[in-house]
């Protein structure tokens, strides 16, 4: 029975990951409602994907709603509070609530997990430049 249990919750999570992989596509390609689509599809298999949650929150606030994409974004954080990626969405969130000193300390966090998130084209950058870009869009 365990068995059984388990291949199941492995089949929902393996098509969980699709959606999340559909999601990213369209959000590269601009569609953040429909990629939302996709990450909500996603975390109805599995409500404990933290990409799907770091993925739509970054839809969400692309598409003008911070305050929304701001509870994901949480979520995304509890269940991996490890992955530099979400903890970069997160400042790119709270830069759009108007809020850069928070979002200079979730890229001081993402540099610390991963020091990758300041190196773009081979060159060190300063990331907290980017700030006054992103609460002014």
């Amino acid at each position: 029975m365990l068995l059984k249990q388990w291949w199941h919750d492995r089949k929902k999570e393996q098509l969980a990951e699709r959606y999340i992989d559909a999601g990213v596509a369209l959000s590269l390609a601009g569609q953040h409602r429909r990629a939302i689509e996709q990450f909500s599809e996603a975390l109805l298999l599995n409500p404990n994907a933290a990409r799907a949650f770091q993925q739509r929150a970054y839809s969400l606030v692309s598409e003008g709603k911070p305050t929304l994409a701001q509870d994901d974004i949480e979520q995304a954080i509890s269940l991996n509070n490890l992955d530099a990626e979400t903890h970069m969405v997160k400042a790119f969130i709270v830069a759009r609530l108007g809020r850069p000193a928070d979002a200079r300390l979730c890229v001081e966090t993402a540099t610390q997990l991963d020091p990758s998130q300041c190196i773009r084209n081979g060159q060190r950058f300063d990331l907290f430049c980017q700030f006054k870009n992103w609460s002014d869009t």
